[in-house]
């Protein structure tokens, strides 16, 4: 989270009395059915082999009972044995385990394997930003973040403003004021305090006060 100075939270409930006052805008983000169906066949992986497959439904099983260096020694295992077998989904479930293990910069190299495999994964581009984050990488976290948001059915807003707060970190004030206006724009209805600081700062920080 930006920690925001008390002028930054005093400028923010002017503007979020402002915009109390003016009405809420209408939601304008909605779940997006192409979307799903594309999100859906990448989750399922129909392109497994079947013994990929049965090595990938082995690794979950020992996710599933916290044992994530297993986990992760299955799909290494099965990695390394034929490296053109590789696949996103094999990817993306040997990154969970490195983080669980908290071993991020692992996880991040894998979801970055994951996410040039399958460039419109949706789950692997917000893995990566998590990852990203954790080790203080905040451009790329945000970058990644924001095509999660793109990608994603369902337009989860703390998506979008995991994006712009991680750009406006990672010292990108112009890409992060242009992510948090449409987060203002599509999810009005659900605007915290929180959201118009982080604008604020972002239109300063670009010198684009008039914006906010």
């Amino acid at each position: 989270r930006i920690m925001l100075t008390r002028r930054w939270a005093l400028l923010g409930i002017f503007v979020l009395w402002t915009a109390v006052l003016a009405g809420p805008a209408p939601l304008l983000a909605q779940p997006d059915p192409e979307l799903s169906a594309e999100q859906a066949e990448l989750d399922a992986g129909a392109d497994l082999s079947s013994r990929a497959r049965r090595a990938l439904f082995r690794a979950r099983a020992q996710q599933d009972n916290g044992a994530h260096a297993e986990a992760a020694e299955i799909i290494t295992t099965w990695l390394a044995d034929d490296p053109d077998r590789d696949h996103h989904l094999l990817r993306f479930n040997l990154a969970v385990s490195y983080l669980a293990l908290e071993r991020p910069a692992d996880a991040l190299a894998s979801l970055e394997r994951s996410v040039a495999l399958a460039p419109r994964f949706a789950r692997g581009w917000l893995r990566l930003g998590e990852a990203a984050y954790e080790l203080e990488k905040y451009r790329q976290a945000g970058e990644a973040f924001g095509r999660a948001y793109d990608l994603s059915p369902d337009r989860r807003p703390e998506i979008l403003y995991y994006a712009g707060v991680s750009l406006l970190s990672g010292g990108q004030p112009g890409p992060a004021l242009s992510r948090l206006m449409l987060l203002l724009d599509l999810h009005a209805a659900e605007a915290s305090l929180e959201w118009y600081q982080a604008l604020l700062a972002a239109a300063i920080d670009a010198g684009q006060a008039g914006r906010a």
